[in-house]
């Protein structure tokens, strides 16, 4: 199983929830302090673009679900 992302888009924010190690790590190396609901990353809708980028040049997949 490949190492990735889904992110949820909800309102203002955006749910970052790894699913495999690499992804897991990605997350806490990339983000120093950060707010977590759950497994889920919580980040604001304008870092969302940013986060997607960074996680791609990582080599790690990216999914987009609708809340």
């Amino acid at each position: 199983m490949k190492s990735g992302l889904v992110v949820t888009h909800d309102r203002s924010v955006s749910l970052f929830t790894p699913y495999g190690p690499q992804a897991t790590r990605f997350l806490h190396d990339e983000v120093a302090k950060g707010q977590w609901l759950g497994p889920s990353l919580v980040v604001e809708w304008r870092y969302t673009v940013l986060l997607v980028e960074t996680a791609r040049e990582h080599g790690i997949d990216v999914e987009k679900e609708r809340a």
